[in-house]
């Protein structure tokens, strides 16, 4: 094998080795794409240690909102829904759906991780667990719905 030859096969191997690692975004579209919606454990997750929220908009929008800016919660039963309000220094996260109570310790110890919505076809799948219908993200700073899904 010529010196010419080692090399182009050297650099072909450290092609091979030095791909990539998924960025934030492709690893939540993987997830996301490989995961049900009909499973309940999609629309929210919980860790002991969780530092931030992340909150999971169509369109590819997320929002990671660090726990330590987290100001308080507000619950309301309004009947057939429910609503959950999350503030924080610069937004509020209002979520809309059924059995969100259940959510509440978790909010409390701050060990709520992600939330996203569900379509609503999967509403009666839900049962006794929180469903999760609509979440809105409003800048605090303007006061406006900077997203609405």
């Amino acid at each position: 094998m010529s010196l010419k030859e080692a090399v182009a096969q050297r650099r072909a191997e450290e092609a091979v080795t030095c791909s990539r690692a998924p960025s934030l975004k492709e690893a939540l579209l993987e997830q996301r794409s490989s995961e049900k919606w009909a499973s309940q454990s999609s629309l929210y997750s919980t860790k002991e240690d969780a530092t931030s929220l992340l909150v999971e908009a169509s369109g590819d929008k997320i929002w990671l909102l660090p726990w330590n800016h987290f100001i308080l919660a507000h619950h309301q039963d309004e009947g057939e829904c429910e609503r959950l309000v999350l503030t924080f220094v610069a937004n509020e996260v209002t979520i809309s759906g059924l059995n969100l109570g259940i959510l509440i310790p978790e909010i409390a110890h701050q060990r709520l991780e992600n939330v996203r919505a569900a379509p609503g076809k999967y509403l009666k799948s839900s049962e006794k667990e929180p469903f999760i219908e609509k979440i809105q993200v409003h800048s605090l700073e303007d006061k406006k719905v900077t997203e609405s899904y």
